[in-house]
This record gives C-alpha cells, sequence and structure tokens, in this order.
C-alpha cells in the first residue's frame, strides 16, 4: 500500500503543479489506475487471508473489498487504456 500512496502523492503533485500536457495527464491516469490496481489486490489478499469469518455480515473488510471494488470499476482507472493512453502520450 505504501507503494499506491506513493504513485497517488505523485499524481496529486504533476496537479498541483498546473503542468496540464497530455503526457502528464496520461502519467497521472497512469498511476491512478496501477495505484488502485495494488489495493485492489492488497484487500483481495486480506479477504483471502481472512477466510470465512471475514465474511461475516456488518464485517468491516467486506465493505472495503466493495468500496476499493467500485473505484476500480471506474472507467479512468482501467488498466489496460491507462497504460495504452501512456504508451500514446510516449509516442507523440
Amino acid at each position: 500500500m505504501r507503494g499506491a500512496r506513493l504513485l497517488l502523492l505523485g499524481a496529486a503533485g504533476r496537479a498541483d503543479a498546473g503542468e496540464v500536457t497530455p503526457f502528464a495527464v496520461a502519467e497521472n491516469v497512469r498511476d491512478c489506475a496501477v495505484a488502485v490496481d495494488w489495493c485492489v489486490r492488497a484487500v483481495e489478499r486480506l479477504v483471502r487471508v481472512a477466510g470465512a469469518r471475514g465474511h461475516g455480515a456488518g464485517e468491516p473488510l467486506l465493505r472495503r473489498w466493495r468500496d476499493v471494488h467500485a473505484i476500480a470499476g471506474h472507467a479512468t482507472l482501467d488498466l489496460d487504456a491507462a497504460y495504452d493512453r501512456h504508451l500514446e502520450a510516449l509516442m507523440s
């Protein structure tokens, strides 16, 4: 999760710098998509480790699982599309 945090801080720093270029935008989209992918993987591992007890009604871990999957479902955070966008920006 530390890696995801660093990616998001870098994206925020680029956004705060105000340099809005196609490459900077593509970098931010890529970094955010990667960070969310890493978060999904981390929560998936936690759910798997929690076993059956982690699936009880009202279990906070399930709320985190739903939240991270809802975020990851956003079209902007599609990992393949983010990589494609970043590659296009690199090539131009």
